[in-house]
């Protein structure tokens, strides 16, 4: 799979030597995407669907290494068999390996559908991100990076690493027998050609370097001067890097040892994208998004990108406020637990809140039921306080109402004890009741048999005389 990959270097090589020619005898259909012109034939119209459902992902994926990407709308030609792709690109009838191209010149990229097809949709993607960077360095370029970098660059922005350490395998047995090439060597389109075996994991080698010691912002600057300049690279090597060419390589080459121990694994290219680093802050895992967006923006930082710095800040921003939420969470859960239901309401709806500015829907959908029982927990508890207010100062029929009302709330949360505690003030206030009831019919009799006794004390009353009548005594 190594030499399937390495041989799209030909293919690339070849659209520079002849200009890409279209299956006259084909039927081109098209369709387009935020970036590109899918050109098929009838046939083909699911396969070009399939394309057009990720194919601006992988762009925007290539785009945002140097915050360039290929002028669009960029032309995808999806060639339906053998044939009609070696019309494009003769190099193909001979060699069964080449699956894909990029012509500079016209900013086309060319697939093989049939090849391809047996290639597998991982070997797909990379095929597609190798060509777009093809584009893209000679845009920022202006055409004259040299092979040995373009085919590096290339492969360094590919996604998947399954075929990579066959690749660092073969590098390192042709470091071992002496019969690595010089960067001079290596840039040379004809000697690169005739070592393919050597000069492409070669070229990864040395690109992975350069970012590996000198950043990322480093090569976009070298791309960069390259186009603004007529001096050869070895001159634009050493006035981005502050080092000459032959110091550089000298360097490469102490740097092999630890890149077949394992550096080659390490591609600052990934880190770039915020795929991954979405899904851990969507899933939670705080720690490992951050340690992501961090890394990302600081290559973003580095490569001059101010619109990405303040997406990947956004994003930490978001981090520290979740991560708040979910100690505040956690605080809730162990005072709910408690039945402390008062805090863990406060405490849950802090969390809440602040998973609402972190725009976090899945762990407030998980905390919506907790915080619901400490809302009705707090809400019993406020009842069986008001209803103890109330039992205290002898209103005993609302005090049983809003100790049921407590009853209630409580069995809504499955609190046991609090549900007991509020039925024995419910209960506390019917005993009231009645006793106030006796009591005041005890004072009402009293009342009563006190009237009654007054009444029959109390003095009949004489009758009235007439006045006694004066006049002549007889």
């Amino acid at each position: 799979m190594w030499l399937f990959l390495a041989l799209a270097v030909l293919a690339w090589a070849g659209a520079l030597a002849r200009p890409v020619q279209a299956a006259s005898e084909l039927d081109w259909q098209s369709r387009t995407t935020t970036y590109f012109t899918i050109y098929y034939t009838a046939a083909d119209a699911a396969t070009a669907a399939q394309y057009a459902a990720g194919i601006d992902e992988i762009y925007e994926y290539v785009a945002a290494i140097f915050d360039h990407g290929p002028t669009p709308p960029v032309p995808l030609r999806l060639y339906p068999d053998t044939d009609s792709y070696t019309s494009a690109n003769p190099i193909a009838a001979y060699v069964e390996g080449v699956v894909a191209h990029a012509d500079p010149r016209r900013g086309e990229i060319g697939l093989a559908l049939d090849r391809l097809a047996r290639a597998g949709p991982e070997v797909v993607r990379d095929t597609v991100r190798h060509e777009l960077m093809h584009l893209v360095a000679t845009e920022l370029s202006a055409d004259r990076l040299p092979i040995g970098f373009q085919e590096g660059l290339a492969q360094y922005v590919e996604k998947e690493t399954g075929e990579r350490q066959q690749l660092v395998r073969n590098l390192q047995l042709a470091y071992q027998q002496g019969r690595l090439l010089s960067w001079d060597a290596l840039n040379d389109y004809p000697r690169f050609i005739r070592r393919l075996s050597t000069s492409y994991p070669q070229a990864l080698s040395v690109v992975a370097f350069l970012v590996d010691r000198y950043g990322l912002g480093a090569l976009k600057r070298f791309l960069r001067e390259l186009g603004r300049t007529e001096q050869p690279y070895r001159a634009v090597l050493e006035a981005v890097y502050g080092r000459s060419a032959a110091e550089l390589e000298a360097e490469w080459r102490a740097y092999l040892p630890a890149y077949f121990a394992g550096r080659w694994e390490v591609n600052q290219v990934r880190a770039l994208d915020l795929a991954e680093a979405r899904a851990r802050f969507a899933a939670g895992e705080y720690d490992l998004a951050q340690q992501l967006f961090a890394e990302a923006r600081r290559l973003y930082a580095e490569l001059e990108q101010p619109a990405r710095v303040a997406e990947a800040d956004s994003y930490l921003q978001r981090i520290e406020l979740a991560r708040a939420a979910e100690a505040l969470a956690a605080q809730g859960r162990a005072h709910l637990a408690e039945r402390a239901y008062a805090p863990a309401r406060d405490l849950l709806a802090e969390a809440d809140r602040r998973y609402a500015e972190a725009d976090q829907p899945a762990p407030r959908a998980a905390l919506a039921e907790l915080l619901g029982q400490a809302e009705q927990g707090a809400a019993a508890a406020a009842a069986l306080d008001a209803a103890e207010a109330l039992l205290a100062g002898w209103r005993y029929p609302e005090a049983r109402a809003r100790a049921a009302e407590a009853a209630a709330l409580y069995a809504a949360i499955a609190d046991g004890a609090g549900q007991q505690q509020a039925w024995a003030l419910v209960q506390a206030a019917e005993e009231g009741q009645r006793r106030l009831a006796l009591l005041l019919l005890g004072a009402g009799g009293v009342f009563l048999a006190a009237v009654g006794l007054r009444w029959v004390r109390r003095p009949t009353p004489r009758p009235a005389h007439p006045p006694l009548e004066t006049g002549p005594l007889l």
